[in-house]
């Protein structure tokens, strides 16, 4: 099932990030820790029409795995184990897209998830700009 599990060293500011790709799932008893950055890429954002081609998740070492899902792809074991473990809390970004498109694809329901855009909508009710790139640039500081 892992066709593909090529890894790229990447040089940034604070340090080497290293990028993992892999092909339809991620390894076996992975080790993520208990909190993790999850993110998805399809082919536009029309939920119904738009199929699922990527799965991007980062732990907090700074590691970042890419997980290429192939057309018409019905399960990720792996990634399904962790997407479903209660110890492992989720991170998004307006998650009911993520979620939904994962539980369409793989059939099954992300726990223990913290969204960050209902995060900023709670907690900055100043703003009617709750993108991330707004997000970003207003408690980061970057472009």
């Amino acid at each position: 099932m892992l066709k593909i599990n090529v890894k790229i060293f990447i040089q940034t500011k604070k340090g080497k990030m290293t990028v993992s790709i892999y092909k339809n799932d991620i390894p076996e008893n992975l080790d993520l820790g208990n909190e993790i950055a999850v993110d998805t890429e399809t082919m536009g954002l029309k939920f119904g029409r738009d199929r699922l081609c990527l799965v991007q998740i980062a732990d907090k070492k700074g590691t970042v795995y890419l997980v290429q899902i192939e057309k018409n792809q019905k399960q990720a074991i792996n990634l399904a184990k962790v997407m479903t473990d209660e110890k492992i809390m989720k991170i998004f970004h307006f998650a009911r897209f993520d979620v939904s498109v994962l539980q369409r694809n793989f059939n099954f329901m992300t726990r223990n998830i913290y969204c960050t855009k209902i995060a900023s909508k709670i907690a900055r009710t100043f703003s009617q700009s709750h993108g991330l790139k707004n997000l970003v640039k207003e408690i980061l500081s970057i472009d």
